[in-house]
């Protein structure tokens, strides 16, 4: 007599190969979201701290309350005191002409890693109508989940100055 269990059953291994194949797909679309997601985290914040830096041409001074929320921690916490490289170029020889300089920025590619990135810019300021364009590397780690800005490592290339002087 044939067994009533026998005849149910099937090739079996169907289910667990679907299963596995969703479970593969899933991990593989979860980390190019991840990815996609890490790389506009680190170009928003690099915008940001371009923001920041557009306040020179409009008042004389950074916007300190971006810089706060964008810069690594031990430099965030010095911008209530006017420190950083930023607030150096208020106080330059240039500080009195920043306000009649009509600025604007454009953002470029940017080589985004797992815990380090750069994202380039273009800086264009123009004054007696004459545009001077200024290559910017913003440098940014990772703190915790979030993108910063790291100032030190950052770079502001004025034309014709011989080299890439750190901000």
């Amino acid at each position: 007599m044939p067994r009533a269990g026998g005849a149910a059953r099937t090739g079996g291994k169907g289910g667990l190969l679907i299963g596995v194949i969703v479970v593969v797909v899933l991990l593989a679309g979860l980390g190019v979201g991840g990815h996609f997601w890490s790389r506009s985290s680190a170009m928003s914040t690099a915008q940001k701290y371009m923001d920041a830096a557009m306040g020179l041409f409009k008042t004389g001074q950074p916007d300190a309350v971006i810089l706060k929320s964008v810069l690594v921690a031990d430099q965030a916490a010095k911008v209530d005191q006017g420190e950083g490289p930023l607030f150096d170029v208020s106080r330059g020889a240039m500080a009195r002409m920043l306000t009649m300089i009509t600025a604007t920025y454009a953002m470029g590619e940017g080589e985004i890693g797992l815990t380090e990135a750069t994202v380039n810019a273009t800086l264009t300021g123009q004054i007696l109508g004459r545009q001077i364009p200024v290559a910017v590397k913003i440098a940014l780690v990772r703190e915790g989940l979030s993108w910063k800005v790291d100032e030190k490592e950052s770079q502001f290339m004025w034309p014709g100055g011989g080299g890439a002087p750190q901000l």
